[in-house]
């Protein structure tokens, strides 16, 4: 996103394009993550499992304006996903 608002966001369907697939890749990884493994670390896991759901059902309704506020939830995920996978992979 480098900083990206919300308007730029809008005006970009490229970075939607790869906002929204990376989100599903996200989504994805982490469903596959066992939930024993995920309750070891201080993150909202269902979040980013959440992504995947919303884009998978929601496919042609998918709201820009949600998948950029999406993007906004992911704190710390990218921090917790390496300590997850030095730790127990």
């Amino acid at each position: 996103m480098n900083g990206a608002t919300l308007q730029a966001f809008e005006e970009d369907v490229l970075l939607q394009s790869a906002v929204k697939w990376n989100l599903v890749v996200i989504g994805e990884a982490i469903r596959n993550v066992d939930q024993s493994i995920l309750d070891k670390y201080h993150y909202p896991s269902h979040i980013p499992k959440s992504f995947l759901n919303y884009f998978i059902q929601s496919y042609n309704e998918v709201k820009i304006e949600r998948t950029y506020f999406a993007t906004q939830e992911l704190g710390g995920l990218e921090e917790v996903m390496t300590s997850i996978f030095q730790n127990e992979f």
